[in-house]
């Protein structure tokens, strides 16, 4: 009787993933550089600031967003929630799902507040030159890019990787910070979609290594 051939792993069989992260790293990369020629031109467009009943709802909305948007609102609720279901079903999966979801706030939010201090770049409203101004611990050069975003997608991601029935409307309310940050003109357009592709290189990782350790889990001995 023939031994059962044993096949191993070759450089083809390998996930494609960290070809794919380059990939989207460099495509981001791209984008964000010819977005800052046009960040006034595009911010004025996205902003709504005529005086209308109409704006003045969009602006209170956007102020609450961004209020309830930032780690101690918007991230806390997150991981009470998931850690809150973790310990209730005693579930292995929603414990790994919420340990993710922190991760990918840390981690991209540490990022951004290193990006932010070192860049110095202007806010739209602080009046000042808009550009780099280099290292500044000033709030009005904290800019680039927005840590609102980076927490809120930061913890996002992962869970809409992992889970996209508890993730999919995360991933909205996120999208609706990144809107208010633009519309109470404290970020560029840039600015946010630097924090988004920061958020996606972390949270992208760590919420397949969720669902996998899922898969891995129902598989027959």
């Amino acid at each position: 009787v023939k031994a059962p051939v044993r096949r191993t792993a070759s450089k083809a069989d390998a996930p494609p993933e960290s070809l794919e992260g380059s990939l989207l790293l460099l495509g981001g990369a791209g984008l964000i550089l010819h977005m800052f020629p046009h960040d006034l031109e595009w911010l004025a467009f996205i902003r709504q600031d005529d005086p209308t009943a109409e704006c003045a709802h969009l602006r209170a909305a956007a102020r609450a967003l961004s209020y309830w948007g930032d780690f101690a609102g918007f991230n806390t609720i997150i991981f009470v929630t998931l850690g809150f279901f973790a310990f209730i079903r005693r579930s292995p999966f929603f414990r790994r799902m919420t340990i993710a979801a922190v991760l990918g706030t840390l981690l991209t939010g540490s990022l951004a507040n290193v990006l932010r201090v070192s860049t110095g770049r202007a806010r739209p409203a602080s009046h000042l030159n808009p550009g780099f101004h280099g290292p500044s611990l000033s709030a009005k050069k904290h800019s680039f890019p927005s840590a609102h975003t980076a927490t809120a997608f930061g913890a996002s991601i992962p869970v809409a990787v992992a889970f996209p029935p508890a993730g999919m409307p995360m991933l909205l309310v996120s999208s609706g910070v990144a809107w208010s940050r633009m519309q109470n003109n404290c970020h560029h357009p840039s600015d946010v979609v630097t924090s988004i592709l920061l958020s996606t290189l972390f949270g992208v990782p760590l919420g397949l290594m969720v669902r996998r350790s899922r898969s891995g889990s129902r598989r027959p001995a």
